[in-house]
């Protein structure tokens, strides 16, 4: 019998898999962006005489916080990079030719003062995308009536709202025609609907340029190799992170004229159909992003291996593209066949196509989907975000675009119903009360049919409430410490970051001491009676963290205007417990008449 060596197997096995079909890459690119200013003259002028009238009727202006409090979520329905992505940060390079995004990347252009954040395209926008308040605060000025599907950038007119965050100014640009829904001098709450995603103005792609300001100076909300510090975030997502699709399909059309505009979507080939195109769109680019496409037959073995390619590209933000294929055994051998997409190596989808003699016409139901109520633990004081957890490609066998109603209910009835082109919607805090059991329904639609709902709901506790003597506690992990969330979540290793801080001043120059307490987790410490303002229990061990009467050899610590700061690494083996924190200062005139008491912390281990 003659032996043929492994290695002679394995080529002529490649020789014959590049022989299967033939193909490659067919358009597509970054999401360019306009030259010069994103913003159009007549924008610059309307937004300062906004600006001007705003500050002009006011009898005195306000004074930014020194110490502000994080952003607790992106002010846009749609999911980092599950259905939206930024093509663009703020360029933190001053110098005229030079750019430099807050990692030390390039993902920016000169003189770009914002994020913009993309959704997928114009069916996206066209169902709505809602964009919401991220933070509390007043409208300064408001613009609609101008045109919203924009694919070239020309100078034109956008739609808009400017609202004032505590003297913090920002700008939503872009907004969807006939979607804004404040007026100059309405308060708005965190997590209101202010407007909704479009492509207004100075703008090819459907998007949110949101602008967050100081002193007519932009910041740069995210913390990285290049703007150190904390971030204003919250949460804020990792960077650099590897590449994602942020959306997919399979198509027997050329995707043309091509993204924004609506994109040819199929379930089903027929065994005629001269090559198979398939496009999607990426998240978070390095330079010389690498693609692989292997073809599994039906039976599940490898048909077709396209072998690497190269998009030859600097680093960009998102981008979308599009491929077409012939391979060959996809004329003869009808049935589910997947194809694999890789990206820098890793495999970042699979996507399943039914090849068939006939088409049979048939509309498949969205995927069931399983969501999300955020924050964990919610008070009265928190917005709340229903999010949609399950997966982001393959939510429809026929790559329908994929609608999501969220119906909100308070004790069971609705206060929001709204049908979005997104993953994600918000309810702000004015909607319920400590006590209220808020519900969140999704149904997925492809428009002709729907999936089964799925409900999350939450009960609205009272948080961990001070005695209300201006003395607050902040936390925050690699983030401007916040007064929310009141349960946080930390795992072994993260550097937690706590605040003592009187924002009013009424306890600046008193010694304040932090207390804590470990307790299992879901067994949180009784206040003492008389004290509900107290969430340590003094029948059981507590811990002095510090104390502002003896820190220091030389005297007392005394609160400061800007507050004092502590920093604690997590360490292991905390599992399953909790740690309960609170300040609190020494003072007659506190309205129990003995100690002001801070805010009071949850930190569950994980």
């Amino acid at each position: 019998m003659m032996r043929i060596p492994l290695i002679l197997c394995l080529l002529a096995a490649t020789a014959a898999s590049q022989i299967a079909g033939v193909g490659g890459l067919g358009g597509g690119g970054p999401v360019s962006t306009p030259s010069g200013q994103c913003l159009s003259a007549i924008d610059q002028a309307r937004a300062a005489a906004d600006l001007a009238a705003y500050y002009a009727g006011q009898l005195e202006a306000a004074t930014p916080s020194s110490s502000p409090q994080p952003l607790q979520f992106y002010p846009l329905g749609a999911v980092f990079r599950e259905d939206m992505a930024i093509s663009n940060f703020v360029d933190l390079d001053t110098t005229a030719g030079s750019i430099q995004d807050f990692n030390c990347g390039i993902v920016t252009y000169d003189g770009h003062d914002a994020s913009d954040s993309l959704i997928r395209t114009f069916d996206e926008q066209s169902v709505g995308v809602p964009i919401f308040a991220v933070a509390d605060g007043v409208v300064v000025g408001v613009h609609d009536g101008e045109p919203d599907t924009n694919t070239v950038a020309q100078g034109q007119a956008s739609n808009y709202v400017i609202v004032d965050h505590a003297g913090r100014i920002a700008y939503y640009w872009h907004v969807k025609l006939g979607s804004v829904a404040v007026t100059p001098g309405q308060q708005v709450l965190e997590g209101e609907e202010i407007a909704r995603c479009g492509s207004s103005g100075n703008s090819n792609w459907p998007h949110l340029h949101f602008a967050y300001t100081l002193n007519n100076a932009p910041i740069e909300p995210f913390s990285g190799s290049c703007n150190p510090g904390l971030s204003s975030w919250v949460d804020q997502p990792s960077f650099p992170n590897p590449t994602r699709l942020y959306d997919a399909a399979v198509s027997r059309t050329i995707p043309s004229p091509g993204a924004p505009m609506p994109l040819p979507r199929d379930g089903e080939l027929l065994l005629s159909d001269p090559v198979v195109y398939i496009w999607f769109h990426l998240s978070d680019l390095p330079a010389n992003t690498t693609w692989r496409f292997l073809f599994d037959r039906p039976d599940g073995t490898l048909d077709f291996d396209s072998g690497v390619g190269n998009f030859n590209n600097p680093q960009w933000g998102a981008a979308w593209f599009w491929f077409n294929w012939n391979v060959l055994n996809m004329h003869v051998i009808p049935g589910t066949w997947t194809i694999r997409v890789e990206i820098n190596g890793a495999q970042v989808a699979a996507l399943p196509v039914d090849v068939v003699p006939v088409l049979s016409g048939v509309n498949h139901i969205p995927a069931p989907v399983t969501a999300v109520l955020e924050p964990q633990e919610p008070s009265g004081a928190d917005a709340l975000r229903c999010r949609v957890t399950s997966t982001n490609l393959l939510d429809d066998p026929d790559y329908d675009v994929v609608s999501h109603r969220f119906r909100w209910r308070v004790n069971g009835i609705t206060v929001r119903d709204m049908t979005l082109g997104c993953r994600a919607d918000m309810l702000p805090r004015s909607a319920f009360s400590v006590g209220d059991t808020v519900s969140c329904e999704v149904t997925p639609s492809d428009g002709a049919a729907s999936a089964v709902p799925v409900t999350v709901s939450k009960v609205i506790g009272p948080g961990l409430p001070g005695s209300g003597d201006d003395l607050e506690l902040r936390t925050g992990i690699d983030a401007q410490p916040g007064v929310r969330p009141h349960v946080v979540q930390l795992f072994a290793g993260d550097p937690l970051l706590v605040r003592m801080v009187s924002p009013g001043g009424l306890q600046v120059g008193r010694s304040p001491v932090l207390l804590g307490q470990v307790f299992a987790t879901g067994s949180p410490p009784a206040s003492p009676s008389g004290f509900p303002e107290f969430h340590l229990s003094p029948t059981n061990l507590i811990f002095v963290l510090f104390d502002g009467n003896v820190s220091t050899p030389l005297g007392p610590a005394l609160l400061p205007p800007g507050g004092i700061d502590l920093l604690f690494n997590i360490p292991p083996g905390l599992a399953g417990n909790s740690l309960m924190l609170q300040a609190l200062t020494v003072t007659n005139t506190a309205s129990n008449g003995f100690f002001a008491a801070s805010n009071a912390k949850e930190l569950r281990f994980l």
